[in-house]
């Protein structure tokens, strides 16, 4: 039975395709990983083929084992049929007709849609790429792109990029709340000058990665240098993809020389957590759990209420003043309840 893309979204979105009994393929269909795509044609990665990309669009009945709202992403994995045709680009062509569920996701709230993106799927590692200056390093989006890899179920990694424009020692020391108390793994590196790239590259082996955050901290700077001469190949087939619709959002998957995949997103300054509620908030502030715990009132937001065990350890200077701060400027901006959300709201 093929169904419409949003028959497992509980009602969320409007119905886009009917479903209907899947036709007979032409041709037996393959397994491919997506890697690109501009919103109506996409590359697909054949996995008993890799060296070969297929430039595929969407079948007319498509099997989707997904819930989200966003039909086809990089890093999905999708089955698809090639056709007798040969596209612009000179690829061949098929038709994606059906894509998997799931593992893990990078996702945020597009506020123009109301609804949640997912930037990219099924990926192992989230690369939170930030830079010592030009433009400096943002905590408070730190803290925000770890909510997401929680929720998405990725490991993150914090990576500051142009250590040639700061301090080593200070780098550390500023971010050593999250190497040694959030137990996040940290990476200063340097593109310019290759300090910290081997290890980068260690890190990156053999996993599937996603580089993101802020437009100018060197994202694509790093992936061609991981990239060597190969990006340059995947980019010219890009350029021929760039007729219809072209999503500024879109990312772009690479397979690494020493194995492994990237995923290169365009720049992120604001990250909302798509259906996070103030209730829920507390569960990714895990380093507050200790206090929390001795809160007189239970359960505690650590924003108002009497005798808060969270807020007198900030006092005490046991939680950093600004770990709390995003804490407080994030539970402001939430909801109470999932539903207002979808009520536009936000």
């Amino acid at each position: 039975m093929a169904a419409r893309w949003d028959e497992h979204s509980k009602g969320r979105h409007r119905t886009a395709i009917k479903p209907v009994k899947q036709k007979p393929l032409s041709h037996p269909p393959q397994q491919g990983r997506v890697m690109e795509g501009t919103g109506r044609w996409w590359l697909v990665e054949p996995e008993q083929a890799p060296e070969t990309l297929v430039e595929c669009s969407i079948a007319g009945t498509v099997v989707v084992h997904h819930g989200d709202s966003t039909l086809v992403a990089v890093g999905d994995l999708v089955e698809f049929i090639l056709t007798d045709k040969q596209a612009p680009s000179g690829l061949p062509q098929g038709m994606i007709v059906s894509i998997h569920n799931r593992r893990t996701k990078l996702t945020r709230y597009r506020r123009r849609e109301g609804q949640e993106q997912v930037i990219t799927s099924n990926v192992d590692q989230l690369v939170i790429l930030h830079a010592a200056a030009e433009p400096r390093y943002d905590r408070f989006l730190i803290d925000r792109y770890l909510i997401a890899a929680q929720r998405g179920e990725l490991t993150p990694i914090l990576c500051i990029n142009k250590l040639d424009l700061g301090s080593l020692e200070q780098l550390s020391e500023d971010l050593r709340y999250y190497s040694e108390r959030l137990g996040v793994q940290l990476i200063l590196c340097s593109a310019r000058t290759g300090a910290g790239i081997d290890r980068l590259r260690e890190v990156l082996q053999d996993k599937i990665s996603v580089f993101s955050g802020p437009s100018g901290v060197g994202k694509s700077t790093l992936t061609n240098l991981l990239l060597g001469m190969e990006e340059q190949v995947v980019g010219k087939i890009s350029h021929k993809l760039q007729r219809g619709r072209h999503v500024t959002t879109m990312a772009r998957m690479f397979r690494l020389p020493q194995g492994g995949y990237i995923v290169d997103t365009p720049g992120i300054q604001d990250l909302t957590i798509w259906e996070l509620t103030r209730d829920e908030l507390p569960a990714y502030f895990d380093d507050f759990s200790l206090w929390a715990q001795e809160c007189t009132y239970q359960p505690c937001s650590h924003t108002h209420e009497p005798q808060c065990a969270v807020r007198a350890a900030v006092e005490r200077g046991e939680i950093p003043a600004w770990r709390y701060e995003h804490y407080c400027r994030l539970w402001q901006s939430l909801p109470k309840y999932e539903y207002e959300w979808r009520r536009g709201r936000r």
